[in-house]
């Protein structure tokens, strides 16, 4: 378990060191995807594992599971892996639903814009009623 850990952070900062920081990638005009911005991930990320709901699901696994007397060994390594999968797929996910859309939002005469413009006003409107009393 220890050593897929470690594989696993190896291929991590080895894919941010060897193919993303040299590519220099920007949003808007300053360059952010680097190295910095990978510890300061991990850093976050670390402080997120011992989030206490985190502990909290950890904790109440392993005690239903000695309590049916097995040996709950590997119960944060499940945990975590499991978290981490789905925080992965929600990024790749969102990541890919902001590439789709990114078109449509420049385009300010999209069917997007006319949409939510409409949209907005209508919210705006119905929020503006109901604060003054109408």
């Amino acid at each position: 378990m220890a050593g897929f850990i470690l594989l696993l952070n190896v291929i991590g900062w080895g894919v941010l060191t060897l193919f993303v920081a040299p590519r220099q990638y920007e949003l808007g005009a300053t360059g952010v995807f680097g190295v910095g911005l990978g510890v300061t991930a991990f850093v976050l990320g670390m402080r997120h594992a011992f989030d206490a709901d985190h502990i909290a699901a950890i904790d109440n696994t392993t005690r239903k599971l000695m309590a049916d007397g097995q040996r709950p060994l590997s119960v944060g390594f499940w945990f975590s892996l499991g978290h981490s999968t789905i925080v992965f797929a929600l990024c790749l996910l969102l990541s890919l639903g902001v590439r789709a859309l990114a078109g449509a939002v420049e385009d300010d005469s999209s069917a997007l814009h006319e949409a939510t413009g409409l949209i907005g006003t209508s919210v705006s409107a119905r929020c503006s009623c109901t604060s003054s009393g109408s």
